[in-house]
């Protein structure tokens, strides 16, 4: 089986901590209980440039030099332990024309193609010219010290950054044969692509009742969770009814409860393993075989999941693999107190 991973952009990673003082040491922990490893390209980059900010007099320098002596040590802990990487280097060489000869790849390339102009333009009015280095995000000292300057392209900054995300998962399936997918957080959702020739229906697919581990659960029970291979296989059983989902082939009976064994099966491993959780939730986007949209997902919408239909561009791959995961957004929403449920005495 190929290895399921989970591609996070540094920026949505910042935006998490900063905007729902999320802990350092929680960072990450979603995504490592259904990824096999979590790609993160220019963390590290990210987490020294903090730091090298140290007792600077811009306004947002204490706060984002205390995230990284965090930081530091937990990116570390976690490299350690195989749950994340961010030694995803740019493809040279023959690899480009490799990538460059894959369909979803060209595709992603004639999107930034059309959103570089406008984004260069923003940065440059913002007086942020030496932002980009040779198109690529740098994220250094300098930078993070015109940081007031930056809220003016902000929303260019997301869609530049995003763009990377998708084109890294690309990479780590067209040239390490992973399955990997972007991950967005629900503060920042993934902006859609603009590929007008191939706009198709999708179903926006939300798990509302996805077991998640609360806060209080150690780095060492969910490293332990990881390790039991039947961890990985629970959250497979989900991808699939997903899957199934998008093609059309359950019926609203089905759906429903197909997807409450899951749930109750994903619950009771987690609670095997001592773990308190909480109810958060998973969305994912999935292309919709024309038999889902005639009435089955209606039918059967329930206190489990929830669903919107939409019309987007998808991307050539995404379309040729009905029920394929396109992109998850991952949220940890609290409906009850921690611990109140889940926890085996």
């Amino acid at each position: 089986m190929r290895e399921f991973v989970g591609v996070k952009s540094p920026l949505d990673l910042l935006i998490e901590v900063i905007s729902t003082r999320l802990p350092v040491e929680n960072v990450f922990k979603r995504e490592a209980m259904m990824f096999g490893r979590i790609a993160c390209p220019q963390l590290d980059k990210m987490v020294a440039a903090f730091e090298a900010l140290g007792s600077s007099a811009h306004p947002l320098s204490a706060q984002l030099h205390s995230i990284a002596t965090g930081f530091f040590s937990h990116v570390d802990y976690l490299r350690k332990h195989n749950i994340v990487f961010d030694d995803v280097s740019s493809a040279d060489g023959p690899a480009v024309d490799f990538l460059k000869s894959d369909s979803e790849f060209a595709s992603l390339m004639t999107v930034e193609n059309r959103i570089a102009p406008w984004a260069l333009e923003a940065i440059q009015n913002a007086g942020l010219d030496d932002f980009l280095d040779q198109s690529n995000i740098t994220i250094d000292e300098d930078t993070l010290n015109k940081v007031d300057r930056v809220g003016a392209i902000f929303f260019p900054l997301v869609v530049v950054l995003q763009l990377i995300t998708r084109k890294v998962a690309v990479q780590l399936r067209v040239l390490n044969g992973s399955d990997a997918c972007p991950v967005f957080s629900e503060i920042v959702p993934p902006i859609p692509l603009q590929v007008p020739e191939k706009t198709v229906d999708v179903v926006n697919l939300t798990i509302d009742a996805l077991p998640t581990p609360d806060s209080t659960v150690s780095w060492e029970q969910i490293i332990e969770f990881r390790s039991d291979p039947d961890s990985q296989n629970k959250f497979l059983e989900l991808r699939n009814w997903m899957s199934e989902v998008g093609r059309g082939d359950l019926t609203p009976n089905e759906i429903n409860l197909r997807l409450e064994v899951l749930i109750n099966r994903y619950r009771a491993h987690m609670n095997l393993h001592r773990m308190k959780t909480h109810t958060g939730k998973l969305q994912t986007v999935i292309a919709a075989a024309t038999n889902l949209l005639r009435g089955n997902l209606l039918d059967a919408t329930s206190a489990l999941f929830s669903y919107k239909n939409q019309r987007v561009g998808l991307l050539e791959a995404e379309l040729t693999a009905p029920g394929r995961e396109v992109a998850y957004i991952v949220a940890a929403r609290e409906r009850f107190r921690a611990g109140s449920q889940g926890s085996i005495k």
